[in-house]
């Protein structure tokens, strides 16, 4: 994806590649990132979406900084 914009240096993409795998091991099972695809139902992927759930610092009316979950 990166490559298609424009970032074309392969060694700094490889680099990210391999920060976003590990971090992605740890939000995806403690609930820090969601994510979703579009596949019609051909098959085929056409669209996709990545949401990360930053921890903010906590405050009067959120002494966690966690987001609230319903």
């Amino acid at each position: 994806m990166f490559e298609g914009i424009g970032f074309r240096d392969s060694a700094v993409n490889d680099q990210m590649s391999a920060t976003v795998a590990e971090q992605l091991s740890r939000w995806i099972p403690g609930g820090e990132y969601q994510g979703w695809v579009v596949e019609p139902p051909e098959g085929q992927v056409v669209a996709g979406i990545g949401l990360s759930i930053a921890q903010l610092s906590g405050s009067p009316r959120n002494l966690s900084g966690r987001p609230h979950t319903s």
